[in-house]
């Protein structure tokens, strides 16, 4: 092809892609002056290590309460996969706490 010809044409590029979108929120309450928060919460898309899939998953440590509960449910089926409501203070090993 010459150079005129090829400056004549007309190329047509179409690029098509799709995305799936997760979410999670998380919050937490300090006290001023203070180190670590008396509330935490997180509830949203969290990856499951195990089964490498995508679950909800729900979480509050609340310090003043000295309570901790976790649930982690399978989003197509409704299957609770974890759960865990115990007092802050048996929640020992998990985590930073793990032994090294």
């Amino acid at each position: 092809m010459s150079l005129m010809r090829l400056r004549d044409a007309h190329f047509g590029v179409h690029v098509h892609d799709t995305g799936v979108g997760r979410e999670s929120l998380g919050l937490k309450a300090r006290r001023e002056q203070a180190r670590k928060p008396f509330y935490e919460s997180r509830t949203g898309a969290d990856l499951h290590r195990k089964s490498g899939r995508w679950m909800n998953r729900e979480m509050i440590v609340d310090r003043e309460g000295n309570r901790y509960l976790e649930k982690v449910t399978d989003p197509e089926t409704g299957e609770v996969v974890h759960s865990c409501e115990e007092p802050l203070s048996e929640h020992q090993g998990h985590g930073t706490a793990k032994v090294r």
